[in-house]
């Protein structure tokens, strides 16, 4: 027999969910940021100058991004079992 999941069951299920979303959009906020910098370092100047408004345009959704985690912490998003970061290091862009 099957036993219904209680309030808490549901509300770890969905803060796991979302702690999951945040982390994959952290992900490929990561690798879109990283490929603006290999385009940055393009010979071309209007390839140049596109990659760094887009680096710019990530940098305000990586903002959004850690509102986010910030309040999946309030929720105490650390007992979902995982961790919602990953450090990543970026190269420094060309001047």
């Amino acid at each position: 027999m099957d036993v219904p999941p209680t309030v808490q069951d549901e509300q770890a299920v969905s803060r796991q969910l979302h702690s999951l979303s945040v982390r994959n959009l952290a992900h490929l906020a990561a690798a879109l940021t990283q490929l603006g910098f290999e385009l940055s370092r393009s010979s071309d100047p209007g390839t140049r100058q596109a990659a760094n408004a887009f680096i710019g345009q990530l940098a305000n959704i990586n903002q959004d991004i850690d509102r986010q985690i910030e309040l999946l912490s309030a929720l105490d998003a650390d007992n979902v079992g995982f961790r919602l970061l990953d450090e990543v290091q970026y190269p420094d862009a060309p001047e």
